[in-house]
């Protein structure tokens, strides 16, 4: 499945001496330009989007609301990429409440990237993030997600690392299939 990175706080940073115009002008976080963006999607090959979460009491999360209900009545799916891991280390609880609150406010909706019956979540890895990651995301999600963490140096050794597909990594391309020479299994890929 190919999905696209989908920021929804991005109109609130147009440059104010922009060098570029984007296709539908200067847009704003809307039901309408969700909309327009999931109409466009097709033609990315794009079925789904990866919206950027900075967690439940970040301004933009309520935002997710209408992406969702932008995609309804269409096979479009909306999944969540939790920025939060990449900039800092939330210890387990508070992981767990924040997972909690995305499983408990949109997990349900018929619009979720699911995989294999549950709902998805990425995450934004920072440069020292590693093993203790895995084991903080394994404690914290209890099984509740389909959960993609994002590969750091040394993954292919990390013991917490479920075997099955409960708790997969991923690459951004151009580097989707290798790293740090360990070739990585595409089953083990959204």
């Amino acid at each position: 499945m190919r999905a696209a990175v989908y920021y929804n706080w991005f109109p609130d940073t147009w440059p104010t001496k922009p060098v570029w115009t984007p296709s539908l002008g200067y847009y704003d976080s809307t039901l309408g330009t969700y909309q327009a963006h999931i109409a466009m999607m097709p033609y990315a090959r794009c079925r789904a989007g990866i919206s950027s979460w900075w967690g439940p009491t970040s301004a933009y999360s309520l935002r997710f609301d209408d992406q969702l209900r932008a995609a309804e009545g269409t096979t479009f799916r909306w999944c969540l990429y939790y920025e939060t891991e990449g900039y800092s280390d939330p210890q387990s609880n508070v992981l767990a409440q924040d997972l909690t609150y995305a499983f408990n406010r949109w997990a349900s909706h018929p619009n979720y990237l699911r995989k294999q019956g549950k709902p998805v979540i990425f995450a934004y890895a920072g440069a020292p993030d590693g093993p203790f990651m895995c084991d903080r995301w394994k404690i914290a999600n209890d099984g509740r997600f389909y959960t993609v963490l994002k590969v750091f140096r040394g993954f292919e050794n990390v013991a917490s690392l479920p075997k099955t597909n409960s708790l997969p990594t991923w690459l951004p391309r151009p580097h989707c299939s290798r790293c740090n020479g360990a070739t990585l299994n595409p089953s083990r890929l959204i």
